[in-house]
């Protein structure tokens, strides 16, 4: 799915809803032909108790971040890019990675929009704010957020990921900070 529209972008777009009936059907038609009955409960249940739930929490956090706009004169230096990942980062586990994603893009693209090498800076906002910041809460990331619909607790995570989100985001920030000092 990742690579469809790298590698053949007018088929993909042309065709997205086909492909995407195919590997339902290629997986669902196995189950249904060995236990009809139980194939139907599990994917309504999959449906109802996970799919929608998501969905309905996307939504709310797309509205919330839609309508938050950060404005301010920022001249995008290795200093400022790195404290405006952390603040992503953070925010991501507060308000999802969709939110802080929707929240931090746009002051990170316009205090950076007079720099030539500026590729790295997506690539690591995508590492940082929509991955390794969601890691604490369920709000962050959505296979915990389906964990915490399956019973998992709703802070497990924050007290048993912390460590391991402070040093990951502090590699991959250090990495950043030399890598864009460079390009700077």
């Amino acid at each position: 799915i990742a690579l469809g529209p790298l590698i053949a972008p007018h088929f993909w777009h042309k065709h997205f809803p086909k492909v995407s009936a195919f590997w339902a059907i290629v997986f669902a038609a196995p189950f249904l032909i060995w236990n009809v009955n139980l194939a139907i409960q599990e994917i309504l249940h999959i449906y109802l108790i996970d799919y929608i739930p998501f969905i309905i929490l996307l939504w709310g956090l797309f509205t919330i971040s839609g309508g938050i706009f950060v404005g301010g004169a920022l001249k995008g230096s290795p200093r400022l890019n790195t404290i405006m990942l952390v603040i992503g980062t953070f925010l991501a586990s507060l308000i999802g990675t969709t939110g802080a994603a929707m929240v931090m893009i746009r002051p990170m693209l316009r205090a950076n929009e007079h720099r030539r090498n500026k590729v790295h800076l997506i690539i690591f906002f995508i590492f940082l704010v929509a991955n390794i910041g969601g890691s604490l809460t369920p709000l962050g990331d959505p296979p915990l957020f389906l964990g915490f619909l399956h019973n998992v607790p709703f802070f497990w995570v924050t007290t048993g990921l912390l460590k391991e989100m402070l040093l990951t985001a502090g590699i991959v920030l250090v990495v950043f900070f030399v890598l864009d000092t460079i390009l700077h």
